[in-house]
């Protein structure tokens, strides 16, 4: 079951790449890819940092604190046309929010991303090496098996 939370930031990822006349498939070449996308935004998967990070990774200009949060204005501050006044924040708000200026992401929420996805990055690894290193074990146990069935008895 979809948590409310999902459900709304799910909304807004639609909601952002409506805004940006995007779709799914624009933030990726790769067929595979694309139907997971596609599950975790329109369908019942939950949609994991990866995918969060793929998309403000696109799109420099939309405020992670909006995208996950549902916090501030979609765009980054620093990417706010000048003649754009404040009024016009309000249609760009996540449901609920009262705010009317610009929040843009600070370093310390870049440095938290880039820090999730560096522990993200060596929990696979971890994985991957134990994987590895179960597979070697296996490897080592069937060729005793193998030379154990095909040598022959003196």
């Amino acid at each position: 079951m979809v948590s409310n939370d999902e459900k709304m930031l799910k909304e807004r990822i639609r909601h952002l790449l409506s805004y940006k006349k995007a779709s799914v498939s624009d933030l990726t070449d790769n067929v595979t890819l694309q139907v997971r996308y596609r599950r975790q935004i329109n369908g019942d998967a939950a949609v994991p940092f990866s995918t969060l990070y793929k998309i403000l990774y696109m799109y420099h200009d939309i405020s992670a604190d909006w995208l996950i949060l549902g916090e501030g204005s979609m765009q980054k501050a620093d990417h706010v046309a000048p003649h754009i006044h404040h009024n016009n924040y309000n249609n760009q708000l996540a449901p609920g929010s009262t705010q009317t200026g610009p929040v843009a992401i600070g370093h310390d929420t870049v440095n938290v991303i880039r820090g999730r996805e560096i522990e993200e990055r060596d929990i696979l690894i971890k994985q991957q090496a134990e994987r590895i290193a179960e597979l070697e074990k296996d490897k080592e146990l069937l060729s005793g098996l193998l030379s154990a069935f095909t040598d022959k008895p003196k």
